[in-house]
């Protein structure tokens, strides 16, 4: 299982300049918001990973050649 502790630190340490994922939000919203947004995204996550059922947008990654 995932913690809050460990979302909101991912969260906290996403570099503000990496591009949106699909989901278009910025990396610094994200970075902003961990501490609010971390319960929610903990029970989402865990509950997907106790189901076995993932969004489609989980499954995909924007590759960018430079």
């Amino acid at each position: 299982m995932i913690s809050e502790a460990d979302i909101e630190k991912t969260l906290k340490n996403f570099k503000a300049s990496k591009a949106t994922g699909v989901g278009g939000i910025q990396a610094k919203i994200l970075e902003l918001s961990s501490n609010i947004i971390s319960p929610s995204l903990t029970y989402i996550f865990n509950l997907s990973i106790s189901t076995g059922i993932f969004v489609d947008d989980w499954k995909k990654a924007k590759v960018i050649r430079r």
